[in-house]
């Protein structure tokens, strides 16, 4: 029987429980008496040669946030997901994150058999999660806030400490403070009075700020809805301040930096249609102004929902820009410090170290003397920097590097974002390229507004920060079914390399073929192209790989969404192979709709028989009553092991689960989670018999929909490790 438990496992899911990391990333057996699997979740994998972030849910509108929450010296990446979870990207020292969990936990609150008992959960905000962390009691170690689609705010305060932290959830609605959807929190302390200040945007598109009227260990934000304001203990009066909004786009993302190097709180916003607003804080550290600089910051647009986020990735003191979108894909953009990257450009100062940090002018001067007295130097700094000899001072060089970006120089509104009036009395009159603002606080029972005015054209928004594109793909995220849907999985050695090769089924019908070029031991994926395996009219393929006609080598049988069955005979070798359309409408078999075809000897007769899931949850049973050479399909039950998948869809799956010598059911379904069931047959009963369901939703698993399991041995251990396809054309993996 195959069992594994060891006390280093035992502590180290103690070690993560503690720190709020354990959930989902491994799998042991929920049922009782049952063995003790233990599969690790994988999320890395080889594609042509490169690991990849391969195995994933994914991370669709995403929302960022940097933290050193276990006090090791290095910020850890949060990233809030579209499914209202949060994923952990661990920092090992060099900020090349590497995911360690798709879903981060925290302790709650339970009641048990009338019992308050603390419980390790998923943190879970239903839809739309927007994580900020900040030491909100200033007791020396990091809480977590996190944004939800219903416009709350989940407050988790850490009970451990800085080095070893132990969150629990406080309330799921922090402050009562409920906003018009999509809440997004960030904390900055504006004002320099010592206690931090919420910022929030929502998916009305507000940009909101709530003044702290509390103090650094105790923090008091008053809601300006009454209703909510009234639940809150010192609330008299709502003290906020409407920084702006995006109407008529919606789901407003901000984030503060300090974009000048002046000391105070600029803020950027993403919007919904993949462009970012800038205000400039034109006040003081004390008295804060912000107004509308750009309403095309940079010129990024990120095609829909855009949530810029700063941190310094490769540590020169200039934070680079990071933009979750509506996709998986994070952009990043390197910070190309004008000052720094010109002296790079200098061939005199080749090998020798300069403090980046250092300002402007003190910087260029200390250039200068590295090279030569002054007037000296000015020829190889102007050639480094390609301006022209009639500029002769290091001011001027200075002040023609940092000219401000052309993005701000205009902030007309395209016709891709057209004012409202009616929106808010905030929105720019047609033709005003600016919008400002009022930013001395108010106090109002219900909103500040801001006014609007003429901008002033006395100060520019002049910044050593200068942004060029690395890459649109910031996780290195790799795509086994790209831009497709609907992951149905199958594998088995079709090229006789003694290593298991992979072929997905798909929503539009095609098959994905990938050959495995790295061994039995580290699966390496690289794509197989044959015609064959394009659509043909097929469409929701669901693939099964076996011999069916005897001849050494592997076929494939297709199932489609109109319930019948394709071949794809295999007029190749056992390791060449050369699939071909053989039959459709195979053995003239209909199961109704979304046929998922297994292949396998289920009677112990020496020849293939099958079993074929369908649309409404059942499983069809086919015994073969021909050979290994020439099958002959029999439908011998319509109802194999009187299995239904509740919701539809059944995808079985042959696993070992216990120590007997027969095989076990797994079964997707449409709602995603998976059910077990384990057979024990009497002597001479047929096949479809003796069966008993086990778990309806199988150690709690669950996808996001459209559940595929398959199991295979992906690390040479002679152990089944499980592959998981769904409806959004994931692959997810864990090894036994």
């Amino acid at each position: 029987m195959r069992r594994r438990f060891s006390f280093r496992q035992c502590w180290t899911t103690a070690l993560l429980g503690i720190l709020g990391l354990s959930g989902a990333n491994s799998l042991p057996a929920a049922e009782d008496n049952a063995p003790i699997y233990q599969w690790q979740r994988q999320y890395y994998g080889k594609l042509n040669g490169q690991e990849q972030l391969l195995y994933t849910r994914g991370f669709e509108r995403s929302i960022l946030s940097f933290a050193d929450f276990d006090g090791d010296g290095d910020e850890d990446l949060f990233v809030g997901k579209g499914d209202g979870r949060i994923a952990l990207f661990r920092n090992p020292g060099d900020n090349q994150f590497r995911l360690e969990t798709e879903d981060f936990s925290a302790f709650q609150e339970d009641v048990q058999n009338s019992r308050k008992v603390r419980v390790k959960r998923v943190i879970d905000v239903g839809t739309n999660a927007a994580p900020t962390w900040f030491d909100i009691d200033d007791d020396g170690d990091l809480d977590l806030f996190v944004g939800s689609g219903d416009g709350t705010i989940f407050f988790y305060q850490n009970r451990g400490n800085a080095l070893l932290p132990v969150l629990e959830l406080v309330t799921p609605a922090y402050m009562s403070i409920q906003v018009n959807g999509n809440s997004v929190p960030n904390f900055s302390d504006v004002n320099a009075d010592r206690a931090a200040d919420l910022l929030i945007g929502n998916q009305q598109g507000d940009t909101k700020l709530f003044y702290n009227q509390g103090v650094a260990t105790r923090a008091l934000f008053c809601p300006d809805v009454p209703s909510q304001r009234s639940r809150i203990k010192g609330c008299a009066k709502a003290i906020t301040l409407l920084i702006g909004n995006i109407s008529p786009e919606v789901d407003a993302t901000p984030t503060f930096v300090d974009w000048e190097g002046d000391g105070d709180q600029d803020i950027l916003v993403g919007k919904s249609r993949g462009r970012i607003d800038f205000y400039l804080n034109r006040g003081t550290e004390l008295q804060p102004e912000w107004e509308l600089e750009s309403g095309r910051f940079l010129f990024i647009n990120t095609g829909g929902f855009a949530a810029p986020r700063f941190f310094d990735i490769n540590r020169d003191g200039y934070p680079e820009l990071l933009i979750g979108t509506r996709t998986s894909r994070i952009l990043y953009y390197e910070n190309r410090d004008p000052i720094t990257t010109g002296l790079k450009q200098v061939d005199a100062l080749r090998g020798i170290n300069l403090d980046p940090r250092k300002a402007p002018l003190a910087l260029m001067e200390e250039a200068c003397a590295q090279i030569d007295v002054f007037p000296n130097c000015l020829p190889p700094l102007l050639e480094g920097f390609g301006l022209p000899l009639k500029v002769n001072t290091l001011e001027e060089i200075v002040e023609r590097s940092l000219r401000p970006s052309p993005s701000f120089l205009s902030t007309e509104i395209g016709p891709d974002v057209v004012p409202d009036p009616q929106a808010s009395s905030n929105a720019a009159a047609p033709g005003n390229m600016y919008t400002m603002q009022v930013n001395a606080p108010v106090v109002n029972d219900e909103e500040t507004t801001a006014k609007t005015a003429e901008p002033p054209v006395s100060r520019e928004a002049r910044s050593r920060n200068r942004y060029g594109p690395v890459t649109d793909n910031f996780f290195n995220i790799g795509e086994l079914l790209p831009e497709d849907r609907h992951t149905l999985i199958t594998s088995g050695d079709w090229d006789g390399d003694g290593d298991p090769d992979l072929l997905l089924g798909s929503r539009s019908g095609a098959l994905y073929a990938y050959v495995n070029q790295g061994g039995t031991e580290d699966p390496d994926w690289s794509r197989l192209g044959t015609p064959a395996l394009a659509p043909n009219g097929r469409s929701f393929s669901a693939p099964s790989l076996a011999d069916l006609d005897g001849d050494g080598d592997l076929d494939i049988l297709v199932g489609r969404e109109d319930g019948t069955l394709d071949l794809l005979r295999n007029e190749g070798s056992k390791d060449n192979p050369d699939w071909q359309m053989a039959e459709v409408r195979f053995a003239k078999i209909d199961i109704g709709s979304r046929s998922t075809p297994l292949i396998r000897d289920f009677d112990g007769d020496s020849d293939l028989d099958l079993l074929v899931g369908n649309s409404h949850g059942f499983l069809v049973y086919f015994e073969n009553q021909g050979s290994s050479e020439k099958a002959n399909f029999v439908l011998e039950s319509a109802r194999f092991a009187n299995a239904q998948s509740s919701s539809g869809n059944a995808v079985p799956a042959i696993f070992q689960w216990d120590d007997d010598e027969n095989a076990d059911l797994l079964i997707g379904e449409s709602s995603g989670t998976l059910q077990l069931l384990t057979h024990q047959p009497q002597p001479n009963y047929p096949i479809s018999l003796g069966w008993q369901q086990q778990a309806q939703i199988w150690q709690d698993l669950e996808t996001v929909g459209s559940s595929a399991p398959f199991l295979v041995d992906l690390n040479g251990d002679q152990q089944q490790d499980l592959l998981i396809g769904d409806e959004d054309g994931h692959l997810l993996s864990w090894l036994f």
